[in-house]
């Protein structure tokens, strides 16, 4: 995991470094699988444009709800 993940505190380090592996969600990907779903949301997010600042209703359409999606939700 990258050490830009821990960042923030959404989430407590643990639960990132050590609980999340054990769900079983988790244990469905495989590496292949894996690099997909991350190369899935780098492109969601790449598709921002860096030089704008989008209203809130603009980030829900174009990020979160695509990267919610993709997580199954």
């Amino acid at each position: 995991m990258t050490t830009t993940a821990m960042h923030g505190s959404l989430f407590a380090e643990d639960l990132l470094a050590d609980h999340v592996s054990e769900l079983i969600a988790w244990r469905g990907f495989d590496a292949a699988g894996l690099d997909r779903f991350v190369e899935d949301l780098r492109a969601i997010v790449e598709r921002l444009p860096a030089d704008s600042q989008p209203n809130e209703s603009q980030t829900e359409d174009d990020l979160i709800w695509p990267i919610l999606q993709r997580l199954g939700w």
